[in-house]
């Protein structure tokens, strides 16, 4: 087999839920992305629309995979809904 051969994976098309200061910078509540098949959670942001990713993720980001909190190293797989979820603070 050549190398050009080989089956090269599809990327997966996760749908994302983005909330309190990034749903104002997206002015919307989700966004559809597409990431390369392999990618974790924690690969999400770069590929997020510019609004978002013109910033780095925020320390203390948390991820949920449908309706699940999950650890930033969990592999995408097509059809996911990931939530992000950033820090607040207020008094």
């Amino acid at each position: 087999m050549r190398a050009y051969d080989r089956i090269v994976p599809d990327p997966v098309t996760v749908t994302v839920l983005v909330f309190a200061s990034l749903r104002d910078r997206l002015g919307a509540d989700e966004c559809v992305v597409r990431a390369p098949h392999g990618a974790a959670l924690n690969g999400v942001w770069p590929l997020l629309p510019e609004q978002i990713r013109r910033a780095d993720a925020p320390p203390g980001v948390r991820y949920a995979v449908n309706d699940v909190w999950a650890p930033a190293e969990t592999p995408l797989a097509n059809g996911d809904r990931i939530a992000i979820v950033v820090p607040v603070s207020g008094g």
